[in-house]
């Protein structure tokens, strides 16, 4: 049997400022960014990064949902989604694991008037991940790819993007964990085929 490993939140692992906006880079296409090579397809891959991790995990793959409530959103999210600083936003947090592991930290942000629309939808969600909705709602799209280096010497690197519902926005981040990128360094250097 695998050890339990404690959930971690997204403030746990990444250490965001209040205040002080992190530098994202939007990813432009063709173009490199300054991550691992083996770590580039996973950060920029416009595709459904729960159905690449089903592929890379298997029957292993679980989502456990780690928080859902009213928050006050960081600088740079306040800043990504427009809205004005410190607003209250319902902030959902999920780690996409394989077995006990984590190997995806997640956290999507949803403005007041995005959650009252769809409020029936994000209260049911529970242990499952948004993405089998965002990505299987033709009336959903996405914004532009941005990407983050929180910690150099770990290479602990995110992505996030605004998704547009009936042009009401809402911010998935996720952030590839420790225990992820140092097996796809050693490894397993692109996504599954099912995902190319």
């Amino acid at each position: 049997m695998e050890p339990c490993v404690a959930p971690q939140s997204f403030t746990q692992v990444v250490k965001p400022s209040p205040i002080r906006p992190a530098q994202w880079h939007t990813v432009v296409a063709n173009q490199r960014t300054l991550a691992p090579h083996w770590l580039q397809p996973w950060l920029t891959d416009k595709g459904s990064l729960t159905r690449a991790l089903q592929a890379y995990a298997g029957d292993g793959f679980n989502v456990l949902m780690t928080q859902q409530g009213w928050q006050r959103v960081f600088a740079d999210e306040a800043q990504c989604l427009n809205i004005r600083p410190q607003s209250q936003a319902v902030v959902r947090e999920v780690e996409l694991r394989n077995h006990t592991q984590a190997l995806v930290c997640a956290r999507t942000v949803i403005p007041l008037n995005t959650y009252r629309k769809h409020q029936t939808i994000f209260r049911g969600l529970g242990n499952r991940s948004i993405g089998e909705w965002l990505f299987t709602n033709p009336a959903i799209h996405r914004g532009p790819i941005q990407v983050h280096c929180f910690n150099p010497t770990t290479q602990l690197w995110g992505r996030r993007s605004l998704f547009y519902i009936d042009r009401a926005p809402l911010m998935v981040c996720e952030i590839f964990l420790p225990a992820f990128t140092q097996g796809l360094n050693s490894c397993t250097p692109s996504l599954p085929n099912s995902q190319r």
